[in-house]
This record gives C-alpha cells, sequence and structure tokens, in this order.
C-alpha cells in the first residue's frame, strides 16, 4: 500500500466522519466524539502498519534474491 493510497482512504474518512457529524449534530455527545476519534486512531494505525508490513516483504523479497544470486555466483 502506497502514500496515495493511505492518503485516499483518510480523505474519505474526514469526509466520511464530517458526513456523521452532520447527521447526527442535534444528539452528539463526547462519548460518541470519543468513538469518533478512536476509529479514526485504528484506521490511521493499521493503515501505517499495513504500510510498514508491505515495505518489510519487498524487503525480504529483495535480500532473498540478493542471497540466492550469491549462491549461484559461488
Amino acid at each position: 500500500m502506497s502514500d496515495k493510497i493511505h492518503k485516499e482512504v483518510m480523505d474519505s474518512w474526514n469526509s466520511w466522519k464530517y458526513d456523521i457529524l452532520d447527521m447526527n449534530k442535534s444528539d452528539w455527545s463526547k462519548d460518541d466524539q470519543g468513538i469518533l476519534e478512536t476509529i479514526e486512531q485504528i484506521l490511521n494505525d493499521e493503515l501505517r502498519n499495513l504500510i510498514e508490513s508491505c515495505a518489510l516483504k519487498a524487503e525480504i523479497k529483495m535480500l532473498r534474491k540478493e542471497l540466492n544470486d550469491r549462491k549461484t555466483n559461488d
């Protein structure tokens, strides 16, 4: 997952978040706000973890290839 996709997901979330707020502003509570902020934090954490995981997988793939190339050349 790229930073571009991460940004697109967060942009969509921000739009939806304000839609949720607008549709419920008459009875919005601190608990509702806390839930909304928790969802946003979880989303950010999961997206960051996905990006890191993809980067690590790419690095492992590159290192395996390098190791195989060394074995072939020996």
